[in-house]
């Protein structure tokens, strides 16, 4: 017997060893109260937040599988934010080779086929578990975040107050064409649970699916989980299958999504949270830091400017509503933690599960 490691934090501790040639892991989860800063605590110190929950020693080799292990969703969380990044960071694409050819019918043609789009909601795992295409948000880079949120938020689960939970972001295009004449950014952020699922947010532009015209600046507005209807026609055809689609979802009116303009976080509220208890926002908008941003007027692939924001940086100020017409309140922080990287796995393999619940 061989041992090959041990990790060890305030948050968790995981370790390993070998016989022969065969790996066996096994680790202590945990749970959210682990990843919490003391009362009062607005740090806004990258490194002093992440010194509270982060391994202190390298992980092994043997976590940075693709496809993920059958105990992948057991582990910590800060654990699969390390394997899904060191999946997405492994063969990234040349900056002068970023793929853009978009799928054509038959395939394109599923978007309009609600048994195809109702998946999204009933699939499970941070991996497509299928060979599906993304037929929207084709093409993208992503990164590793750190949520930060602060002691003044009222909220439950990932929102609790002083939690930091570590994600993955993905930042994309709505449609597939990255020279779509309106520039139609938006991202998805993945936040990881210790032994438990992930739980996935999903934004838009203010101006939603069309668009911020020829504005090429990601970070030029804020973001947010309802978006405004669409007056595109093209758009409005796929949005109207989506709508139809949501009633295929069993349950009563709280296990769907209000609308497709209206995507829920109640399920990230819900998380360690006892099911009478949850307070969840009715919406997150996402206020973005200028500094990170870059000329509106850029000839660059928008993949090619996010590989240039730094590592370490503020992204957004997180704000809540109670209503959708309600004030903004500011309760947290958004932390890029790595490069932004476009990759063939964040394309192809990496999946962000819609969350349902509205309720």
């Amino acid at each position: 017997m061989v041992p090959l490691y041990l990790v060890l934090s305030k948050a968790f501790f995981i370790c390993g060893f070998s016989i022969g040639r065969v790996p066996f892991v096994f680790s202590v989860q945990l749970d959210l109260d682990a990843y919490q800063l003391p009362d009062n605590d607005y740090q806004d110190d990258l490194s002093v937040l992440t010194r509270h929950v982060a391994p202190t020693l390298p992980l092994p080799r043997l976590l940075s599988l693709s496809p993920l292990s059958r105990d992948y969703e057991s582990l910590p969380a800060w654990i699969k934010q390390e394997i899904l990044w060191r999946n997405i960071a492994a063969k990234p694409y040349q900056s002068n080779a970023l793929p853009t050819e978009c799928h054509k019918p038959p395939v394109s043609d599923q978007l309009f086929n609600q048994s195809f789009v109702i998946m999204s909601f009933k699939m499970s795992g941070d991996e497509f578990p299928m060979d599906r295409p993304k037929l929207t948000h084709t093409y993208g880079s992503s990164g590793k975040v750190l949520l930060q949120i602060f002691p003044n938020s009222s909220y439950t689960g990932v929102f609790k107050a002083g939690a930091l939970i570590p994600g993955i972001i993905r930042f994309s295009l709505g449609p597939c064409d990255i020279n779509n004449p309106s520039f139609k950014p938006s991202f998805a952020m993945k936040l990881l649970v210790d032994g438990k699922p992930s739980e996935n947010i999903f934004t838009f532009n203010i101006h939603g699916t069309d668009g911020q015209g020829d504005d090429r600046n990601v970070f030029s507005l804020p973001f947010s989980t309802f978006r405004p209807a669409s007056l595109d026609p093209n758009v409005t055809k796929i949005l109207t299958v989506q709508h139809e689609a949501l009633k295929l979802l069993p349950g009563g009116d709280c296990h769907r999504p209000l609308d497709e303009n209206r995507l829920p976080v109640y399920d990230a509220a819900a998380v360690s949270t006892d099911t009478k208890k949850v307070k969840a926002p009715t919406l997150l908008r996402f206020l973005p830091n200028a500094v990170v941003g870059w000329d509106s007027k850029s000839k660059l692939d928008y993949r090619v400017n996010l590989s240039k924001v730094r590592p370490n940086s503020l992204l957004y100020t997180v704000a809540a509503r109670k209503t959708e017409d309600g004030r903004d309140q500011i309760i947290g922080k958004l932390w890029l933690m790595s490069q932004l990287v476009a990759s063939e796995y964040q394309d192809r393999k990496l999946f962000f599960k819609h969350s349902p619940r509205s309720c």
